[in-house]
């Protein structure tokens, strides 16, 4: 009638432990990565309830990243092709160290990307507009990837711009054959927005060409500056 299992006296630092990952209600699905120290990945796809839910996995007693995200991170991080808008890019990412058999984490999902409204206020027809910048992306460990984001905007449009690395972002207004461009990322930088914030904010931008200058607004703040053109 006796079970073959583990003693007490026996060493299960080789045994597999429990990773359970308390998940917080939403809808649609996420990926889950589990990376070991030797960059290994496994990856789960989970499919949110109207409330908290939990998933468990084995897992190796070694320290590994955990990554929860609403967007799919392949073998080269989440890169947002050149063009197009970053995705609604939710992340949770930690480095979890296993003490015993099983350990809990709870999944705090940040926003990784900033809706950027823009408008213009002018005597021309209605321009062509893009916004660009020199971060694309992140890999799995959360480091940013250098390389050119655009992607165009109509006046009063919303535009989804990736987490960035400096200030280097500008919108460029085109009318006829005359294309001004605003560092609107020296604006964003002066008004206070940190890139480096756990959970972006979102912000709008009004360029007033009739008045001369670029309003900035938050969720609970506004700031205006005079307009400066680099042609």
């Amino acid at each position: 009638m006796l079970s073959p299992g583990c003693t007490v006296k026996e060493d299960r630092g080789l045994c597999p432990a429990v990773l359970k990952i308390n998940l917080p209600p939403g809808d649609g699905e996420v990926c889950v990565s589990l990376v070991n120290p030797e960059g290994e990945r496994v990856t789960h796809t989970v499919v949110l309830q109207d409330v908290p839910s939990v998933a468990g996995y084995p897992v190796c007693r070694d320290p590994f990243i955990l990554l929860v995200s609403t967007g799919r991170f392949e073998e080269g991080g989440l890169l947002v092709p050149e063009g197009q808008q970053c995705p609604e890019l939710y992340v949770h990412r930690e480095m979890v160290h296993v003490s015993g058999e099983k350990v809990e984490v709870q999944a705090v999902l940040e926003k990784e990307f900033c809706r950027l409204e823009v408008s213009v206020v002018s005597q021309f027809s209605e321009p062509d507009m893009s916004i660009s910048g020199d971060w694309c992306g992140q890999e799995l460990d959360g480091a940013l990837v250098s390389g050119r984001f655009r992607t165009p905007v109509a006046s009063g449009g919303v535009v989804r711009v990736p987490r960035q690395g400096d200030s280097s972002l500008m919108l460029d207004v085109r009318s006829g054959q005359v294309t001004r461009s605003f560092a609107i990322g020296e604006y964003m930088a002066e008004a206070g927005y940190d890139w480096e914030e756990a959970s972006l904010q979102d912000i709008s931008i009004k360029v007033d060409f009739v008045r001369s200058r670029i309003q900035l607004r938050g969720n609970a703040w506004s700031q205006i500056f005079p307009i400066k053109i680099e042609l």
